[in-house]
Parts: structure tokens; C-alpha cells; sequence
């Protein structure tokens, strides 16, 4: 909250954060806000509340790095309804890892280099958005989820690619 009186309006916001649990709800509304997560050392950031990201701006991404996300099987880690992007994270225990919905042309997801594993639904998508700002989501893994990808409103415009993606022992 305190970082809207240090930054410029349209300025993008990083924070790089310990290796420390977060618990309870992050929204990111006003502007992007960039998350990377600890990967030195011992243990990794975990967040156990969901995130939500639907800032004010267009075209506007919020990009999640290396970040576990470990839930308690009733609710959303991240949901988007604008441009969010996870990268070298891990979901686990959720009851949907990634949630994809909004409209218009400045929304969407992509994920890349992330473990979904032990969540009812890995990534549903659920939108009637023009296009994908990233169609192309490489190298996840899904385990033991069970849905590994839901789509129940997606793009025409665009193909889904998921080039070394690997999918085992999903529903």
C-alpha cells in the first residue's frame, strides 16, 4: 500500500521477496506489480492466500516468479482477470491453481517452467477475451491433478500451444 506515494503512476513495481510464508488475500489492482520469489539458500516464498491481479492499466503484465503456492484445496491461487504470467512456480493443493477470466483484448494468463500437482483443476480457463497476450505456455508439469487444463471459455483468435509440457496421472 505505502509504495503509491514512492513510484510514478505508471511506473512497474518489483519486489523481491524472502523466503517466508504470506498468508491471506493479495490483490494487485492499481498497477503491475512484479513478485520474485527467493530461490537461494534454503526454502522458497510461499503464499498460502490468493492473489488476485487485475490492474487498472492496459496492457499491463504482472509477472509471478518462483513462488510456491500451497492451498488448502477450496479455493483460487491466482486468479486473472488482467495480463499475469507465472514463471518457475509451483502449485499444489488447490482447487484451482490458475483461473483465466475477464473480456476484452488486455487480459489472460501464460505460465512457464511451473509444477501443478495435487490440485482439482491445474488451469481453467474461462473467458471470452479477444486474443491471448501469450498463447504459448512451455515446459510445465502437470501431476496428479484433476482436470490438468479446463477450458471453458478461450480465444478463438489463437491456438493454445504447451510445447514440453508433460502430463501424468491427471483425471
Amino acid at each position: 500500500d505505502s509504495v503509491e506515494d514512492q513510484v510514478g503512476e505508471r511506473d512497474v513495481v518489483n519486489l523481491h521477496l524472502p523466503a517466508v510464508t504470506y498468508e491471506g488475500t493479495l490483490s494487485i489492482t492499481d498497477r503491475p506489480v512484479n513478485l520474485y520469489g527467493n530461490t537461494e539458500g534454503e526454502g522458497r516464498t510461499t503464499f498460502t492466500g490468493t492473489i488476485q491481479v487485475n490492474p487498472a492499466g492496459v496492457n499491463w503484465v504482472s509477472y509471478l516468479y518462483d513462488i510456491d503456492f500451497v492451498g488448502n484445496s477450496d479455493s483460487v491461487a491466482v486468479t486473472a482477470a488482467k495480463r499475469a504470467w507465472t514463471i518457475g512456480c509451483r502449485f499444489t493443493g488447490w482447487h484451482t491453481a490458475i483461473l483465466c477470466h475477464g473480456t476484452g483484448a488486455d487480459g489472460g494468463i501464460a505460465y512457464t517452467n511451473c509444477l501443478f500437482a495435487d490440485n482439482d483443476i491445474a488451469v481453467h480457463y474461462n473467458t471470452n477475451q479477444i486474443n491471448m497476450f501469450n498463447s504459448i505456455c512451455p515446459d510445465n508439469v502437470f501431476l496428479r491433478n484433476g482436470t490438468g487444463l479446463l477450458i471453458e471459455g478461450i480465444s478463438a483468435e489463437d491456438d493454445l500451444g504447451l510445447p514440453g509440457c508433460q502430463f501424468e496421472g491427471n483425471g
